[in-house]
């Protein structure tokens, strides 16, 4: 349930800042590898290497050509949602294509109940298949700004079960998109803009490697 139901906001999304023409060639995003986070990110990693590289969860992040925003550490607000004896342990999931490593997913699984899914795209223009349905997000949902929080529940949204929270950071150049799917027991943290306000905070940069590394 939650897989699809993110497919179908995510490629709205893309729909909005991230489409081309039919037969346009892709372009891709240069990332501000001189951003003052990304330079003291690395100056520390080159001070312990060792730490830093039996700090990834997984290697393939060292293949990536973008700065990777991602948690650390589980969010707390969803983590104390469910009982002591009852948290599911935090599973990280990275998806990236190791032959093209212009784009990345990460996705936080909390059992069933909750998905967090952060990803990021270079290539700046894409093609949506035929037919594609796509939902409507606010209309400050562009391409070089952050976003307000679009809630997306079951009652407005036809395909979902529960309720799906997305928005959008912009950092070093880049677009970074943020989702939050919650299953129906668990929809009053996808609901809670206020608090989700907050959480943003919580993103980190979790690995850089400028071209020159």
């Amino acid at each position: 349930m939650l897989a699809a139901a993110h497919c179908a906001i995510t490629v709205a999304v893309a729909a909005l800042g991230l489409s081309a023409p039919a037969g346009a060639q892709s372009a891709e995003i240069k990332p501000q590898w001189d951003d003052p986070e990304i330079k003291q990110f690395v100056a520390g990693a080159r001070r312990n290497r060792a730490a830093t590289t039996s700090a990834l969860f997984d290697p393939r992040l060292a293949q990536l050509k973008l700065p990777v925003l991602g948690y650390e550490r589980a969010v707390p607000r969803v983590r104390n949602s469910f009982s002591v004896g009852a948290r599911p342990r935090q599973r990280r999931v990275l998806t990236m294509d190791p032959k093209n490593p212009v784009w990345y997913e990460i996705a936080y699984d909390y059992g069933d109940e909750v998905t967090i899914t952060v990803e990021a795209d270079l290539r700046i223009q894409q093609k949506l298949p035929p037919g594609t349905k796509l939902y409507t997000p606010p209309r400050n949902f562009s391409l070089g700004t952050d976003t307000e929080i679009a809630v997306f529940r079951e009652e407005s949204t036809p395909g979902i079960s529960g309720s799906i929270a997305e928005f959008k950071v912009v950092k070093y150049g880049i677009p970074y998109t943020v989702t939050l799917e919650c299953s129906a027991a668990k929809r009053e943290i996808c609901e809670d803009v206020d608090q989700i306000r907050k959480d943003r905070a919580l993103l980190k940069l979790i690995f850089a490697r400028p071209p020159e590394q």
